[in-house]
């Protein structure tokens, strides 16, 4: 397998950037089910350098909730490796699996609006629908105590995403993506639930992570708006992706990152983004400083402008 492309999904970073009074709190939430690897250390990058370039808060968080996926003993390959570069979060570092309480108080509030409702459907029952139709609204949730996956009731209106570096998205959830899941039937809740919960709960200000999550970005904002959260503005930032343009991940056996392969994996990242650091700056950390005052200065959306492939193509060989 080898990187050999630079997924762009027709970006725009000509929008501009304006600074919002409360200030910047930005965030980097990897699964830990696996090692990093050069695609989550290219989101990684992409949301310190716009955090940092805006004199804003970076913060880490593990994404957890799912257990049959989250590995505890990957957890140090993303926080250790990223401090040994200067990504080091600007407050503590937060577990998903230990906020379950203020998930539960969160579906209680949803309750209470008569949102939810079990279902007892198979994906074989609705497998002629091309969305979830809806068959079991009538099981309001009152009482959380059934063993039994909980969906919410969707709205029938447009829900527009004005990204800051992509096209303006407009999404019926209704329509397009029916009533889904925030718990399922093994009881964890789901991961749209819980950022939500969490963005929230850390005042998050700013997000920036890859274009593949933009299509769920409309099932977030519809949870904060239930939520009566303030909205969040988003930025989707282009993927890395391999030679048959599937995303470089975990799960497509990505090559891991350690201590031997960090710095090069630093180096492609900036060039990928159109930075390349002085001969002069040796050391990784030096590096990505030397990227925050080039972006200060220029901008990261002009550099992205730049991007370049990386000469990686046996990355992960």
């Amino acid at each position: 397998m080898s990187i050999s492309s630079f997924f762009l999904f027709n970006v725009d970073f000509n929008t501009p950037f304006k600074k919002r009074t409360m200030g910047y709190r930005g965030r980097f939430a990897p699964t830990p089910s696996g090692a990093l690897h050069l695609g989550s250390l290219f989101s990684a990058l992409i949301s310190f350098l716009d955090a940092k370039i805006h004199d804003g808060e970076w913060l880490i968080r593990i994404d957890d909730l799912d257990k049959l996926r989250a590995r505890d003993e990957f957890i140090p390959t993303y926080v250790d490796l990223l401090a040994d570069i200067g990504l080091c979060s600007d407050g503590p570092i937060v577990k998903q699996s230990e906020r379950l309480d203020l998930y539960t108080k969160h579906m209680h509030i949803l309750a209470k609006q008569k949102l939810l409702f079990y279902c007892d459907c198979s994906r074989q029952s609705w497998a002629k629908y091309s969305i979830y139709p809806g068959y079991c609204r009538q099981n309001t949730v009152h009482q959380f105590e059934d063993a039994r996956p909980i969906r919410i009731q969707t709205p029938n209106r447009i829900i527009k995403i004005d990204d800051r570096w992509q096209p303006l998205l407009e999404q019926n959830l209704a329509v397009n993506v029916g009533d889904f899941i925030v718990c399922r039937r093994d009881g964890f809740f789901s991961y749209h639930f819980g950022t939500v919960v969490d963005d929230a709960d850390q005042g998050i200000t700013h997000i920036v992570r890859g274009v593949d999550l933009l299509p769920s970005t409309p099932r977030q904002l519809f949870l904060h708006q239930c939520f009566n959260h303030k909205s969040i503005p988003t930025a989707h930032h282009p993927i890395l992706v391999n030679s048959d343009f599937s995303k470089l991940s975990k799960s497509a056996a990505s090559k891991a990152l350690t201590t031997q392969n960090i710095g090069c994996a630093v180096e492609i990242c900036l060039n990928i983004i159109g930075l390349h650091p002085p001969t002069t700056e040796k050391s990784p950390e030096s590096q990505i400083h030397w990227a925050i005052q080039q972006t200060k200065r220029y901008g990261l959306s002009a550099c992205l402008e730049q991007a370049i492939l990386p000469t990686a193509e046996n990355w992960n060989k």
